[in-house]
């Protein structure tokens, strides 16, 4: 891997206030993750080191310096890696995602779950999500039960509301219940004839309503929605993760703190996969 030495002196500085993040965890499952991100061998690391010391960037920024305490994780990673290597590449993280969603949900088989984690790998890539964040809501909606329903008549694996279903699927052009309408009555119809027809029209909307119900809960659709949602709900809170959660939990008591303990297991299950 070629890298400079400033963007490398960068890297460490994010790759030292993650250790210290890690410790506070109480583990390096967020180091070694971060070490793998940002695509760091940790013994180019440790060379790099050594051949950087003399140069300029050093003297004007001493400040980047590692501290002993961070050597002391890469030594560790060194380590780790030397027995398992690890690599995340798109298979194992879909293999973490998988185990994860299985242990969640040890009624869900590996055949399915490697579906629902590759729904999940797609979305988070496709929308630039962070990694972990989709299977973690779905730990905290439903335990992975694709035919979940709350008593607010939220659906499936990510929890969708009926209203807010209705509105994306309208979107994504998935449904047609917005088209249902009363048949055209004849002039000077009488109060059967629009008792009949209102009773009808009812009775497609109650049809349809069904029908979009079974549309959202299938897995594939759920999950698309879910992140669709989470991620409109982004944008329009300028990137804070923990804005669009509470808006998509409708402000569920500590949900972004639910998340982010599911999300811990969700990267432990990456770490597991490896």
């Amino acid at each position: 891997m070629s890298i400079t030495v400033t963007g490398f002196m960068a890297v460490i500085l994010a790759v030292c206030h993650e250790y210290r993040r890690a410790m506070f965890m109480g583990g390096l499952i967020a180091l070694e993750i971060v070490i793998v991100f940002y695509g760091i061998n940790v013994r180019e690391c440790r060379e790099a080191i050594k051949q950087s010391q003399s140069e300029q960037v050093l003297m004007q920024a001493p400040q980047l310096i590692m501290s002993d305490v961070a050597l002391a994780a890469i030594a560790a990673e060194e380590a780790r890696v030397d027995q398992a290597r690890l690599v995340l590449t798109d298979e194992k993280i879909i293999a973490g995602y998988a185990n994860f969603i299985r242990m969640d949900n040890p009624s869900v088989d590996e055949a399915t779950a490697m579906q629902w984690a590759q729904y999940y790998f797609d979305k988070e890539n496709e929308l630039g999500l962070g990694i972990g964040i989709l299977p973690a809501i779905g730990n905290v909606e439903s335990n992975h039960r694709r035919k979940a329903k709350s008593n607010k008549e939220a659906y499936g694996i990510m929890q969708l509301q009926i209203k807010t279903a209705r509105e994306w699927a309208k979107r994504l052009n998935i449904h047609e219940e917005l088209k249902i309408k009363m048949k055209k009555l004849p002039e000077g119809a009488s109060q059967s004839q629009i008792k009949k027809a209102q009773a009808e029209l009812e009775k497609k909307r109650a049809d349809a309503e069904k029908e979009l119900v079974r549309i959202i809960t299938k897995p594939k659709v759920n999950i698309t929605l879910g992140a669709k949602v989470l991620d409109c709900y982004l944008q329009e809170a300028g990137g804070d993760l923990d804005k669009a959660l509470n808006r998509y939990s409708y402000n569920a008591t500590d949900y972004p703190k639910k998340v982010a303990a599911a999300r811990e297991k969700v990267i432990a299950a990456l770490h597991n996969a490896v």
